[in-house]
């Protein structure tokens, strides 16, 4: 069994013929280039759903083996006002991946000027005289950028062609929205999961009984990459001591480390509820952040565990509302771990009006000790 690479890399399909699940929107996009010239794309869903992989296949079919030769290229952009930013991308002859969002407010002036510079270079293939252009995670666009990026990509529709990804249709505006064409890019089923992560293992010649498969489907919440990268770990685990088999027949799998501080979060926050609090929280949510967990993936992670704990069906509805408000302001705001503070403190308080039975009411928060 090798394990010098990531077995999400080694086993990613690379043509949409090698595809074990989304067959259905492989075969819409294999018709859809047939066609020779087709519109703007929209592709969304869940993280770890695959948009990524469908992208690849895609460029694959139209580009061949040419869009597998990617190289990672920097420019330096200037501002109106004279500030310069840095972008780092991939990018081949024929394409170039892209997230400008990097950026912050300054994701306007890449989008432009990238586009710019793809669109005036015309493409070498006579079948397809466009070049293409991929931006990942398009929902974390501020909306100057997404009415920018709407103005070029009518200016240069007839050189330069778009793939967004995204996870959320709704944080795209609808002028956006409607000069692509939209698929819907969902997580796969559990038997779909379950067929590929036994694929794996029979490739790789891993020994493992169908407890510890679903376990992993389990836990990784029907996040492929994250499923892969699981399933390997364990085996790793078990080369590392071959005398450790017990792990096949456990029910509970170990957390990745993020997670196991968000439980442990999840405990402080309901054990005491005081200010000595905040800094505590404060430095977790830090230690997340550092190692590069997305702030909504720590909001979603955190609601799901503080589920466990709340008292009453009240308790829930208003810690959906209060993840919901949190989240509108992750997108808004620019640090999001104000808001993710903000988040953590609103439920302390909202436990300790529930505890000792007085009114919660945000508008007017109690105080703590």
């Amino acid at each position: 069994m090798s394990i010098k690479q990531l077995w999400c890399d080694k086993y990613r399909p690379e043509r949409f013929d090698q595809f074990q699940f989304h067959q259905n929107e492989a075969a819409r996009l294999k018709k859809l280039i047939s066609r020779e010239n087709f519109p703007h794309l929209f592709i969304y869903g869940p993280c770890g759903s695959g948009k990524r992989t469908i992208v690849r296949s895609l460029l694959f079919e139209i580009f061949g083996s040419s869009s597998r030769k990617l190289k990672i290229e920097t420019k330096i952009f200037e501002t109106p006002s004279g500030k310069k930013i840095i972008q780092t991308f991939l990018s081949s002859n024929l394409h170039l991946e892209v997230n400008p969002s990097e950026n912050g407010y300054y994701d306007r002036v890449v989008v432009q000027e990238l586009i710019k510079n793809m669109a005036t270079n015309l493409s070498v293939i006579k079948k397809y005289p466009f070049r293409m252009i991929i931006i990942d995670q398009a929902d974390s666009l501020t909306k100057e950028a997404q009415q920018a990026l709407r103005r070029t990509m009518e200016k240069y529709a007839e050189t330069c062609r778009i793939i967004l990804m995204a996870e959320h249709s709704s944080r795209i505006i609808p002028a956006l929205k409607s000069r692509c064409l939209m698929f819907r890019c969902s997580s796969p089923s559990t038997d779909e999961l379950f067929q590929v992560l036994q694929t794996i293992t029979k490739a790789e010649q891993f020994d493992c009984n169908e407890t510890l498969i679903n376990n992993v489907i389990r836990d990784s919440d029907h996040n492929v990459r994250r499923a892969i990268i699981l399933l390997q770990t364990i085996a790793i685990q078990q080369e590392l001591n071959p005398q450790q088999q017990r792990k096949n027949n456990i029910q509970q799998l170990e957390q990745f480390r993020w997670q196991q501080k968000l439980t442990e979060l999840s405990k402080k926050l309901t054990h005491t509820q005081n200010v000595k609090q905040v800094s505590e929280i404060r430095q977790i949510l830090f230690d997340l952040q550092t190692h590069l967990i997305p702030s909504n993936i720590i909001l979603r992670t955190l609601v799901c565990k503080l589920m466990d704990y709340c008292l009453d069906d009240e308790m829930k509805s208003n810690l959906i509302s209060i993840a919901a408000e949190i989240d509108h302001r992750l997108v808004l705001g620019s640090k999001s771990i104000i808001h993710l503070e903000l988040f953590c403190v609103k439920f302390m308080m909202m436990f300790r009006c529930t505890v000792e039975k007085v009114a919660f009411d945000l508008e007017q928060p109690m105080e703590f000790d």
